[in-house]
């Protein structure tokens, strides 16, 4: 976007002799990306307003206690954290149950529908232009290198593995920069979980190479005869961990 402004500052309006790519180039910006911003912002708003009646508003779900410290504050309860917790779970499904909770639920539900939406459209267009813009600069220069596999592009197919085979993959792997992925197997399961965040179950498409499903990620194992010595972390670019344990 602050490479188009400096264009049309300067007065700029095409970047090639390409109509086509010009005009794609142009309606991105001018159409696409503000269209983008708008519908951000007005499920930004929106979603303050939901918070906003969680916590100001209605009145049947306490959300005064935290079920992580509950005795932070002992002087606000007369109830044991068990009974806390029981009777919000009761209040909560009571909410949800009624007409106003019902409709709050489905409209939240109906936000994000849209706002997902608007992502895959946003997306669509971005690939889409990054494609006619490759396209023209391969026809310039037959060297430069492919485009990587975009989002929509990715099919990948889960295959089945033997647990022998899963089991080689189990360890630390470390990067340059310290940060640890830890593979571990449960159950015939793979999963993979980086320091001090949850654990992902990976699925295998190819020998060697799996995937995340619903993120464009996926983990390539490295061999050397027949060790595992590092894995490849695939996502905008390539990070490499070195299996340390």
């Amino acid at each position: 976007e602050l490479t188009h402004n400096k264009m049309k500052n300067l007065g700029l309006t095409s970047l090639s002799d390409n109509d086509a790519l010009n005009a794609q180039i142009t309606s991105y910006y001018n159409n696409s990306l503000p269209a983008l911003k708008l519908s951000l912002a007005w499920l930004f708003e929106a979603f303050k307003k939901y918070i906003d009646y969680f916590n100001y508003q209605q009145n049947t779900i306490d959300n005064r206690f935290s079920l992580s410290e509950p005795d932070e504050f002992p002087s606000l309860y007369t109830e044991t954290k068990e009974e806390l917790v029981e009777s919000n779970r009761e209040s909560i499904i009571k909410f949800i149950y009624s007409i106003k909770g019902r409709n709050l639920v489905l409209n939240d539900l109906s936000n994000k529908r849209y706002g997902l939406n608007v992502l895959k459209s946003f997306q669509s267009s971005t690939e889409n232009l990054l494609k006619s813009i490759h396209k023209e600069l391969k026809e310039q220069d037959t060297a430069i290198e492919d485009l990587p596999l975009l989002p929509s592009e990715a099919n990948f197919e889960e295959i089945k593995v033997a647990n022998e085979i899963l089991k080689l993959y189990v360890g630390k792997y470390q990067s340059e920069t310290d940060a640890i992925f830890t593979i571990t197997e449960e159950d015939n399961r793979l999963f993979v979980n980086p320091t001090n965040q949850m654990k992902f179950e990976i699925f295998p498409y190819e020998e060697n190479k799996f995937f995340l499903k619903d993120f464009f990620v996926q983990i390539h194992f490295n061999r050397k005869d027949d060790k595992i010595i590092s894995l490849t972390i695939i996502r905008e670019n390539e990070t490499e961990f070195k299996k340390v344990e």
